[in-house]
């Protein structure tokens, strides 16, 4: 799973195999470990879902982030292979806006099959 944070913005891109694990188990999760001599100084970042959950939102916890997200979104996003991404807004601190992605890891069309395995077909490497 990759995370990218610009500004107002966070991104997850799942390969393959971590969209079915979500689907199928409910949560995935990594982390970045960010100490030196510390091994609980690490970034915790996951997504889960569960029918009790009635939108997508980020919450955060310490040196932890984690997206919720209702399962009928996350099951259907799964089933479906033409569905990209997820894309929510989130309002924060001071009216702010947080705009949350979710989106399937796809192949690149200029990287080596190596780089490329577990990722969802480009739709873009028909048009090359």
């Amino acid at each position: 799973m990759k995370l990218r944070i610009k500004d107002n913005s966070i991104r997850f891109r799942l390969l393959r195999t971590e969209v079915q694990k979500l689907a199928e188990e409910g949560k995935i999760e990594s982390h970045t470990l960010l100490s030196a001599t510390d091994p609980a100084g690490r970034l915790s970042y996951s997504i889960e879902h569960s029918s009790q959950y009635k939108v997508i939102a980020v919450k955060l916890g310490g040196l932890s982030i984690c997206v919720t997200a209702p399962t009928e979104n996350i099951v259907a996003w799964a089933k479906d292979d033409s569905a990209t991404g997820l894309y929510v807004d989130q309002e924060v601190y001071g009216g702010e806006t947080l705009h949350i992605t979710l989106e399937k890891d796809f192949a690149c069309i200029d990287r080596s099959d190596a780089d490329n395995i577990d990722t969802f077909e480009n739709p873009n490497a028909k048009h090359c």
